[in-house]
């Protein structure tokens, strides 16, 4: 599915998405995805970043992701609000993947990191319940919720675990 939302987010998103399809191959990108404030009906034009999760249809060359670095310096525009980003590879979808799981990346605050970022059991339950699709399978049909009782515990593990109870409550 290609859904077009009108939005006032919707030029940095047009933007996005050519810059993707510039830096890695339509056979490579599973699904697009809105998560974070925008998913969760919180977006504030100017002040949110908008958060894109990029599910990938296996792990990303080394090439690839030194072509997204590269995407995500050109799109940055070194102020307040930045376009944050996971790429993820679907097979980890709903699951807390191995630290040393090669081929993924994330981009907070305008950087661009190999790896991934620690919070995607956040991210895995905000898509199962909020996500918006901007391209690909429907959200919904990911099954993305991780499974809670491993929520719950990555969840106690973290300094300032208690922001993320309300999520955890959602997947009791």
């Amino acid at each position: 599915m290609d859904s077009k939302p009108s939005t006032p987010y919707q030029s940095d998103l047009d933007e996005y998405l050519a810059a993707l399809d510039r830096v890695l191959p339509a056979d490579a990108v599973h699904g697009v995805y809105l998560t974070g404030s925008t998913a969760l009906g919180d977006y504030q034009h100017g002040q949110s970043d908008l958060d894109i999760l990029t599910l990938t249809t296996r792990a990303l060359t080394e090439d690839e992701l030194g072509g997204l670095d590269e995407m995500h310096k050109a799109l940055e525009t070194g102020a307040q609000p930045h376009s944050d980003a996971h790429y993820i590879a679907r097979d980890f979808v709903g699951k807390l993947p191995p630290e040393d799981a090669a081929g993924h990346g994330h981009v907070i605050d305008g950087e661009f990191h190999r790896g991934l970022s620690g919070q995607e059991l956040v991210l895995w339950a905000t898509l199962d319940q909020h996500g918006i699709t901007v391209r690909g399978p429907e959200a919904k049909s990911l099954n993305a919720a991780p499974d809670a009782s491993t929520f719950k515990a990555w969840n106690r593990g973290k300094p300032g675990g208690s922001e993320h109870v309300l999520l955890v409550r959602a997947l009791s």
